[in-house]
């Protein structure tokens, strides 16, 4: 091979071929791999508990805590004895009846006589009215299967919940036996002649003399005969504000108004609502004045048992639960936290095979035929009021130891 040849050679092996330039259209129709199938589609945490914390929150129950602090048995002024709280809780299926004695009033006489005496006391028997509270909720414990609520937490979710109900209900009953048990007497008291105008008996405050309520409120108990040396104040929470503010307008002002508030405890739920043009709305009564006694069915006090997958329980003192227990003003000024209100649930616990896709929308599928529980939980309430013949009288011709006050609000 000559020189030319080979350089000829080795020119043509140095050429390059041009690149074929790929288009967007050209690369879109390539067929590229898919991992779709394997992709996250949630992303689900195991419950805390914390993003829901505002869904189950609770309320002070207020009204409950001074009626069961008004309850004790042991103490002296109470209206409940310890016989007769000890005979309620012995009384399911029995009616409860206690002894009473009407105000004995004999007649003056003006001269000595032989003639025997006619003058005697009157008897009554007061029948006590209970009334049954009972809710109750339903597990199926392979609902939890593969979920991220666990049966446990589910349990003790549903079970806060059915603990709320209570002590909201029984808040609320509370405050209606105040309501319905308030006093409807006058005289001396309400009116021209008394302390404030009486609308539909309740005291209507003048917005301008609200600084003095509280003064005004001794005179008023002072002049109806109960003594205001321990008085509770069951209000709507408006009236927790004045309170606060007039409280504390000690000697180191220039109105002294602190002076006042001395014989009160102040107990506000939100069960207690205030009406057009009224700031606050207020039911006060002395010791003495109410009670609430409980008692549970004879099964769940005996504990019964069928079987282990039907029986009775008791659970004592359960706290009520979710709640945001307020303050009460003690006569220096402080402020004391109340007790959680409590209760004594009986309980009846039932385990049988059912269908939980019939009984539970959200119940897992297949579960056609699984283990379904039923919890209960139930028991009886009753609320005492003092016997007062001339409050029952109608029109009444006494005075009742609640009385019902409106704030106005301007």
């Amino acid at each position: 091979m000559n020189t030319d040849s080979l350089t000829k050679s080795r020119q043509n092996k140095r050429k390059v071929r041009p690149k074929k330039i790929l288009n967007f259209k050209t690369f879109c129709k390539m067929a590229l791999g898919d991992i779709t199938q394997t992709q996250y589609v949630d992303y689900i945490a195991s419950y805390g508990g914390k993003m829901d914390h505002f869904e189950q929150r609770g309320s002070d129950y207020a009204a409950l805590r001074a009626f069961q602090a008004e309850s004790n048995p042991q103490d002296p002024e109470s209206i409940i004895t310890q016989r007769l709280y000890d005979n309620v809780k012995q009384s399911f299926g029995i009616a409860v009846k206690e002894p009473v004695l009407e105000r004995f009033a004999p007649t003056i006489q003006t001269s000595r006589s032989c003639a025997v005496a006619t003058d005697a006391a009157t008897s009554q028997l007061v029948t006590l009215v209970f009334s049954t509270y009972r809710l109750s909720m339903l597990m199926a414990p392979n609902d939890s299967f593969n979920n991220y609520v666990d049966y446990q937490t589910l349990w003790r979710k549903q079970f806060d919940g059915i603990l709320q109900v209570f002590a909201e209900t029984l808040d609320q009953d509370c405050v209606d036996v105040l309501e319905l048990n308030k006093n409807t007497y006058w005289d001396n008291v309400g009116g021209a002649s008394g302390f404030y105008t009486e609308t539909a008996d309740v005291l209507q405050v003048p917005y301008a003399t609200r600084n003095d309520f509280y003064n005004q409120r001794a005179a008023i108990y002072q002049t109806v005969d109960y003594r205001a040396n321990a008085v509770k104040v069951v209000s709507s929470p408006r009236h927790t504000p004045l309170v606060r503010y007039y409280s504390n307008q000690g000697s180191g002002n220039s109105i002294n108004t602190g002076y006042q508030f001395g014989p009160y405890q102040l107990f506000a739920t939100n069960r207690v609502e205030d009406t057009a043009s009224v700031g606050s709305t207020v039911y006060t009564f002395p010791k003495g004045s109410v009670g609430m006694m409980s008692r549970l069915d004879p099964d769940s006090e005996r504990m019964s048992r069928i079987n282990d997958g039907d029986f009775w329980d008791v659970m004592r003192g359960v706290p009520l639960i979710n709640q945001k227990v307020g303050v009460a003003l003690n006569p220096d000024m402080t402020e004391q936290a109340i007790s959680p209100a409590r209760i004594d649930l009986g309980v009846h616990y039932q385990a049988r095979c059912g269908d939980a896709t019939a009984l539970k929308t959200a119940a897992l599928t297949g579960l056609t035929a699984t283990k379904i529980e039923s919890w209960d939980f139930s028991f009886d309430v009753c609320f005492v009021v003092p016997y007062n013949s001339g409050v029952l009288a109608s029109p009444a011709t006494d005075y009742s130891p609640i009385l019902k006050f409106d704030i106005l609000a301007s």
